[in-house]
């Protein structure tokens, strides 16, 4: 429910955040404090990951504003603090082999994490829905990390994908994504769905062109997401049906 929750908040809220100054964060380490004063004194509540996105404002000085969306669970007042301009990679600052390199880490990151939790629920499932301790704690733990990674990497990064397929036409990031949804069938976030059927309704054949080859059931999963964002969008009621009537042919070929 929580992650139904935040996709319906994301999504309302997409026309704003697809004009966000996305970034990650540039660490060896592989995370980043957050300030809540622009300060290197400041207090610190919060860490942010390599594969998660954010919003990030350039400011006077060296520590520039952060924000990352829908912050319910974040120790930051509105989730909103301060992260130094050294740690920073702005998308739009970035060239595309960076970007591509990135979201598919990301993406990946994300797919990986989705399997490892539904492998650990079919060991419960073939155990008589029973774990042992060190099993459900184990099993907590990939949940947790799951719905993380989907919360603040992956549903950001998905605002930023359309605007990102519409410019490059880049197939690898493309079939990543596939491979995702392929994956991500038990999740009850709606929007995956409506940002792959804002790319189709911008570029129908090419997307096309790079589903027709996946296999069946993955092609299925993905047709079948963005005849559910289709719903959504804004379109002539001709130009829906031909959509639909292109996607029914992709999934059953």
């Amino acid at each position: 429910m929580r992650l139904f929750i935040l996709s319906l908040f994301l999504f309302a809220q997409a026309s704003s955040a697809q004009q966000k100054n996305w970034a990650v964060i540039n660490d060896p380490d592989g995370s980043t404090n957050v300030r809540l004063q622009p300060s290197a004194t400041s207090p610190a509540p919060y860490q942010v990951s390599q594969y998660q996105v954010f919003s990030c404002t350039k400011q006077p000085g060296d520590w520039w504003r952060f924000e990352i969306p829908a912050s319910t669970a974040i120790p930051l007042p509105g989730g909103k603090g301060y992260i130094h301009k050294s740690r920073v990679r702005l998308f739009r600052e970035m060239p595309d082999s960076a970007l591509q390199t990135t979201i598919c880490r990301i993406l990946a990151n994300y797919r990986a994490s989705v399997v490892a939790h539904s492998r650990s629920f079919d060991k419960y499932l073939a155990n008589g829905k029973r774990f042992s301790a060190d099993e459900e704690a184990e099993h907590k733990k990939l949940v947790s990390r799951s719905e993380n990674l989907h919360e603040y990497g992956y549903v950001p990064l998905l605002f930023y994908m359309p605007d990102y397929l519409q410019r490059t036409r880049d197939s690898v990031v493309l079939l990543e994504w596939c491979r995702v949804l392929a994956e991500d069938t038990g999740s009850a976030s709606e929007t995956p769905g409506y940002a792959m059927a804002e790319i189709f309704s911008q570029a129908p054949e090419w997307v096309a062109r790079i589903i027709r080859p996946l296999p069946k059931r993955e092609r299925s999963v993905v047709t079948g997401q963005i005849l559910f964002g289709l719903m959504e969008l804004k379109l002539p009621e001709a130009k829906r049906k031909a959509f639909e009537k292109r996607l029914r042919e992709l999934e059953n070929q």
